[in-house]
């Protein structure tokens, strides 16, 4: 306003100059000149007005402002350079140190503006809409800057540029659209990047570095554990130390490295796991209780087949290996636990009487008695394409349950209770959300654990979302899904039998019919011996 108002200043006296006389000022000429009367001074090269007193040139500081030979408002050296506050300015515009530029309408409130805080050394310039991030001198850092629209940078030596971005932390850095860098020397580039761990860096599209010294790049990664990295898809890790890469793991506590390869975000599922204390987890399990714990089979003659559920494949086995080619071999200083079966050429069972507690010789002759109580049983398995159509000859484990609770356990497992091909299947690709429709009411609730096969990803554990009659809703689902088959539901009191248990109880049986048989040896000899004697005292009396 003040520029503005020189301006006029110059423009009026220059339209009063045009009128003025061209003469030389000495005392007393011109005589009694009205106030305000300008003249030109052919001695002086000056334009000048009398103020009552004294003529004093217009381009004079001290008449009011103006361009000046000498002065600290505005000055122009005749050089091109244009100096505010300084005399010798050094550039084409030259504004002294402390003083605060600004291209706009005020340093507060909103609007677009261009601001430099010389006590701050902090640069502004860009729009401002809203108030949370309005670039008043409080809300500027020291040594900061912000580029661009709405963007915060209240942080010592914090930079933020782009939309929307927020630089808060000391010395952060944020560039982007929506990206937050709240720690202290923290970095959020990308889109919704979320760096508030001190140290943190968070690249991608929604990726959260939350720990100190915390890493997440990709999209949608999470790095909540110190000194945590998050890398891929939709991966996460609590734990300090951890890295995680891949996508839609399952987060293990107190992890090391997992590899992830989860079918939907809420089906964490992990290809690798590596525990802290040295447990290795392959093939889907997040918390492995052994130092090698292999969950899903690799290598061999398996005999299954996800596309066999759809009706596509020739047979029902994968064929990786010849048949009875056994390459793999696993070196483990103790148990080794599968659900399927143990191949083996010798097996051999520790049994040092130096590991026990003996607590006393088992009565075999109840041992027989419960024997006798077994029941075995014809079966075919319900899952014809994964177990095949064979005949088996065992027993069933509430039946055990009954007479022997001891040989029988409780587990959590997926039983095939459903096993029927979708009838209709309807996916969301926006809200990522997949609706599926039975043949018949399951009685399936929201929460319920199921596994479902896709034809082209094979087998996916997930949650139910929601419930409705016979159809059920899949949430954070990836892939469009035309056919679907539905395996079966979760159970937490899934029986298994101890068929070791089961075999002393037969060796003891067996010990005691074979003591049994003993005694009735020795009655059947004494018996014979009888029979014998019996017999020859007969045949003497006859030959007499």
């Amino acid at each position: 306003m003040k520029t503005v108002l020189i301006f006029l200043s110059i423009m009026l006296m220059l339209s009063f100059g045009a009128m003025a006389q061209s003469i030389t000022l000495e005392p007393g000429n011109p005589a009694d000149p009205d106030k305000g009367s300008i003249v030109y001074d052919k001695n002086t090269n000056q334009l000048k007005y009398w103020n009552g007193t004294n003529w004093i040139p217009v381009t004079n500081a001290a008449a009011g402002g103006g361009w000046a030979a000498n002065g600290t408002a505005i000055h122009n050296a005749n050089t091109g350079n244009v100096g505010i506050g300084t005399t010798t300015p050094v550039a084409p515009l030259h504004v002294r140190e402390g003083k605060t530029v600004l291209f706009g309408a005020d340093t507060s409130g909103f609007g677009t503006k261009f601001i430099w805080y010389p006590q701050k050394a902090a640069l502004r310039a860009g729009t401002v809409s809203n108030p949370g991030v309005a670039w008043n001198l409080d809300k500027v850092g020291q040594n900061s800057m912000a580029l661009g629209f709405n963007t915060l940078a209240s942080g010592i030596v914090a930079v933020a540029i782009g939309n929307t971005t927020e630089a808060s932390g000391n010395y952060s850095l944020a560039l982007g659209t929506q990206t937050e860098a709240k720690g202290a020397y923290s970095t959020a580039l990308g889109i919704k990047t979320k760096a508030t761990g001190a140290y943190s860096t968070a690249l991608g599209a929604e990726t959260s570095a939350t720990a100190t010294f915390s890493t997440a790049m990709g999209y949608n990664t999470i790095a909540s554990g110190n000194y945590s990295t998050a890398l891929g898809y939709y991966t996460h890790t609590n734990s300090a130390y951890a890295t995680v890469i891949g996508y839609n793991n399952a987060d293990a506590t107190d992890a090391l490295f997992m590899v992830g390869d989860g079918f939907t975000v809420n089906s964490g599922h992990n290809a690798l796991t590596v525990l802290k204390n040295g447990n290795v987890g392959i093939g889907g399990l997040n918390s492995p209780d052994a130092p090698l714990h292999v969950g899903q089979g690799l290598n061999g003659k398996i005999n299954l087949q996800s596309n066999k559920y759809f009706n596509h494949s020739t047979d029902s086995e994968i064929h990786n290996l010849g048949n009875g080619n056994y390459d793999v071999s696993i070196l483990a200083n103790h148990n080794i636990v599968t659900k399927g079966s143990f191949v083996s050429s010798q097996s051999v069972t520790s049994s040092d009487v130096r590991i026990k507690n003996i607590v006393g010789v088992s009565d075999a002759a109840k041992d027989l008695a419960l024997l006798l109580q077994l029941k075995i049983t014809d079966y075919r398995y319900k899952d014809e394409v994964g177990m095949g159509n064979q005949l088996f000859k065992k027993v069933i484990a509430q039946e055990v349950e009954a007479v022997y609770p001891e040989a029988v356990k409780q587990i959590t497992s997926i039983i095939p209770d459903i096993y029927s091909l979708a009838e209709k299947t309807a996916y969301d690709a926006t809200q990522k959300r997949l609706t599926v429709v039975l043949a018949k009411d399951y009685q399936l609730k929201a929460g319920d654990k199921i596994k479902v096969i896709h034809p082209v990803h094979g087998e996916v554990t997930t949650i139910i979302e929601s419930v409705k009659d016979k159809s059920f809703t899949l949430n954070n689902w990836l892939y469009e899904s035309e056919k679907l088959f539905v395996y079966g539901r979760e159970v937490k009191d899934f029986r298994t039998v101890d068929y070791e248990a089961l075999s002393m109880l037969g060796i003891s049986a067996i010990q005691q019919l074979a003591k049994e048989v003993e005694e009735l040896k020795k009655q059947n000899k004494v018996l014979k011996t009888d029979l014998t004697a019996r017999l020859e005292a007969v045949e003497r009396r006859l030959m007499k």
